[in-house]
């Protein structure tokens, strides 16, 4: 079982691409804090040297590696251990749960001396890690009570009790994940005045990479015409397109519930003027385009759900132009445009490759494995 526990640990080791210190040095630096009630440093280094008995002077003594360990008791009988391992090439950090001290002060070592001397770890067999000390007892006297009165009733059948299932590790965001959105648009937009919108998209998230198709369109806004007012006459315009953005993402908060974002982009649309109530009414439709620079957040009201709020702020590359015969030039696109929209966006997950389960019935996740198995997070 330990060489199947050190081989596990060994590859997790080479897949975290942290590289054995090879410089000169006097041996492993430790640092191990853990609550009362745990093994100490002297007894993790005793258990330490035990494993590298095998190892050979200049492995056990060259390398430069700094070890600091931290253990805390996070519920009732459910301890954590927070390990970070320095050496000459980086530092790598590594989150294990168990259900007691013993066994993180175990994997601790074997992790060192698996940094250390692979294959002296793998062969060692040490002795066990004593148990941790009774705690001392208190000076507060127990309250006798009067022993109850015999009775004939057999005594009620104890059951052992259950053992509390270990609980599985938090499962890290698929690497890659799709994202539908819907939003409404208010603001100009290139149309005269102010109206509304609405806006669907299709986004591809990575970590801290996000990249969007978008299309909208805006409610039809009716202007009249300076001095005809009273025949009724006026221009009607109307603005439907659609664009791309790429992204910068960020993430705030405990849990990075919280994403902000800016984007740039661009976009085109398809601006129509129709006349009405003149004497000769006609459509034109012209294209417009701009570039466009977006800041925007995204909250997390859900594994697969987040309200999304973003501005486009709009620097136009094609200003259409409309004019009513016999009247001149009635509307120009504006040079600058704005966006404000606030939508849902539905998270679709695309679970990264992990590789095949263990035919124990272990999961990729880590779910099943003892503490010292789970791969760094």
């Amino acid at each position: 079982m330990r060489g199947a526990l050190a081989l596990a640990l060994g590859t997790a080791l080479a897949g975290s691409g942290v590289a054995r210190a090879e410089a000169a040095g006097s041996g492993p630096e430790l640092r191990w804090e853990a609550p009362a009630g745990c093994p100490d440093e002297a007894q993790l280094r005793e258990r330490l040297d035990g494993m590298l008995a095998r190892a050979s002077p200049e492995r056990r003594d060259a390398p430069q590696l700094r070890a600091h360990a931290r253990v805390q008791e996070t519920a009732p009988g459910r301890f954590t251990l927070a390990l970070e391992i320095t050496t000459r090439d980086g530092v790598s950090a590594r989150a294990i749960e168990a259900a007691s001290c013993v066994e993180l002060a175990d994997a601790t070592a074997l992790l060192i001396a698996m940094m250390i001397d692979p294959a002296a770890a793998t062969d060692a067999e040490p002795p066990p890690l004593p148990p941790p000390p009774p705690p001392p007892p208190t000076d507060v006297p127990e309250e006798t009570e009067p022993s109850p009165p015999p009775t004939t009733e057999a005594p009620p059948t104890e059951h052992a009790p259950e053992e509390a299932a270990p609980h599985p590790p938090p499962e890290r965001p698929p690497a890659t994940r799709a994202a539908i959105g819907a939003d409404l648009a208010l603001g100009g937009a290139g149309l005269p005045g102010f109206g509304a919108g609405f806006g669907l998209s299709v986004a591809v998230l990575r970590t801290h990479l996000r990249g969007e198709l978008f299309g909208r369109t805006h409610l039809p806004r009716t202007r009249a015409l300076p001095g005809l007012e009273e025949g009724g006459a006026a221009v009607r315009y109307q603005l439907a397109g659609g664009g791309v953005r790429g992204c910068g993402v960020g993430r705030v908060g405990a849990r990075a519930r919280v994403e902000l974002f800016g984007c740039l982009g661009v976009e085109l649309g398809a601006m129509r003027g129709e006349g009405i109530d003149l004497p000769v009414s006609a459509s034109r439709t012209l294209l417009w385009a701009a570039a466009l620079v977006t800041p925007g957040l995204a909250v997390a009201l859900a594994p697969r759900l987040a309200l999304v709020a973003r501005a486009d702020l709009g620097v136009a590359l094609a200003r259409p132009r409309f004019a009513v015969l016999n009247y001149g030039d009635v509307y120009r696109a504006p040079p600058l445009s704005y966006v404000v929209s606030l939508g849902l966006e539905l998270r679709l997950p695309s679970a990264p490759i992990r590789g095949a389960a263990k035919k124990s019935g272990t999961d990729p996740a880590g779910r099943g494995q003892s503490p010292a198995e789970r791969p760094f997070r």
